[in-house]
């Protein structure tokens, strides 16, 4: 097949999770991926303005580069570093619109569109219009020609905590061909989006950083913490309210570590090797990526439980694989059951190897066979009413 992939963020100046879990199902390492399956794959993305493009394809004044087999074409875009409403969609949006890149996607002439995120939505509509503008005649003459269909690929529900979201992912739920969801509860969140009039209520509005760090001033208060490390990485701390929250946790505990850089592979490998516990203080996440990061290094991860975070569909709670809790009881009993399991090495080392087992059981081949899979059979069935389509 060959297939387009809309992603606001990819591979230039990644910053979380989506950019890395994209790159994971269409990248060719050896045989991964899409790409590694005999898949052809073209990704149009953005990227913070300044990424140079490399002159070599026909839109190169547009082409970041051709990354591990894929062809890229990027869209430079003047805010980075967020993926809510605040970010750079409008101008995506308008990138792809671009003649030169409409060219190129056209002349690709992919079976499918994998669109990531509510941010996709626009991008695939000019896509489509284009196309039915290039095959206007074909479409008279065999109203099966259709555009490729759109699989929507949602790594994460934003509409939960940012309203001005939500009339986009419940439309991009709508024009989808198949809709693809990380976890069992954003899926029931999903449909009830499509069948109610008010949608989601926004989540909590206390962000994981803030509650970790409160978990280690309550820690540090009881003298609970010893010889122990706390450790938070991630990108984003370079304004006032990471420096007041880097500040917070380094007066609590003198001996924490802060990370203030997108840690990559290797980086987060060598810190899960030596973690000892993994604290996931969301109490709702689509999936959790990093939990299942620690697991693959034997650190086992405490985190929400109820099925509200995405993790948890792989790694269970009942065969001891992850600790679960409900963070919503507040940062005292938060910080009473990490006490009790500090205190626990054997267990913690215990489900710290049924986590590793779990988590290097699935791997990117397995990922994308299984999307190609469900991609391919939406392919067919689009050629098959084409088909009824055009015979009638």
């Amino acid at each position: 097949m060959r297939l387009l992939v809309l992603a606001l963020e990819f591979a230039a100046s990644t910053f979380s999770g989506n950019g890395v879990y994209c790159q994971s199902q269409a990248r060719r390492r050896g045989v991964r991926a899409l790409r590694g399956l005999g898949h052809d794959v073209m990704v149009v993305s953005g990227g913070p303005e300044g990424c140079e493009p490399e002159p070599e394809h026909e839109h190169a004044s547009l082409l970041l580069q051709a990354w591990q087999g894929v062809n890229m074409l990027g869209i430079p875009l003047p805010s980075w570093g967020t993926l809510d409403s605040s970010c750079s969609h409008r101008e995506f949006a308008a990138g792809v619109a671009a003649s030169a890149i409409l060219s190129a996607i056209l002349s690709f002439y992919p079976d499918a569109v994998l669109g990531v995120d509510w941010h996709a939505l626009r991008p695939y509509q000019a896509m489509k219009a284009a196309w039915e503008a290039t095959h206007a005649a074909a479409l008279r003459d065999a109203p099966g020609c259709r555009a490729p269909p759109l699989v929507y690929m949602n790594y994460r529900l934003h509409g939960r905590t940012d309203p001005a979201c939500q009339a986009l992912e419940v439309e991009a739920l709508g024009a989808s061909a198949l809709s693809l969801l990380l976890c069992r509860a954003d899926r029931r969140a999903a449909l009830d989006m499509l069948g109610t009039s008010d949608g989601l209520r926004p989540g909590p509005d206390l962000r994981a950083p803030d509650r970790f760090v409160e978990l280690v001033e309550e820690l540090a208060h009881r003298g609970a913490l010893g010889n122990l490390t706390p450790l938070i990485c991630g990108s984003g701390w370079g304004g006032a309210w990471g420096t007041s929250l880097a500040a917070r946790l380094l007066a609590a505990a003198p001996q924490a570590v802060v990370h203030t850089r997108f840690l990559g592979p290797a980086g987060l490998a060598e810190i899960f090797a030596a973690t000892l516990l993994n604290v996931h203080p969301c109490e709702q996440d689509a999936y959790g990526m990093t939990i299942v990061e620690a697991a693959s290094q034997g650190a086992p991860s405490l985190v929400q439980g109820g099925g509200q975070v995405g993790a948890t569909d792989l790694l269970d709670p009942e065969a001891g694989e992850v600790f679960v809790a409900d963070l919503a009881q507040g940062i005292p009993g938060l910080a009473a059951e990490v006490e009790r399991l500090v205190a626990d090495p054997q267990a913690l080392q215990r489900v710290g190897a049924k986590a590793r087992e779990k988590a290097r059981s699935w791997g990117e081949v397995d990922n994308a066979h299984q999307l190609a899979t469900w991609v391919e059979a939406v392919v067919r069935v689009q050629a098959a009413a084409q088909e009824r389509e055009s015979s009638s």
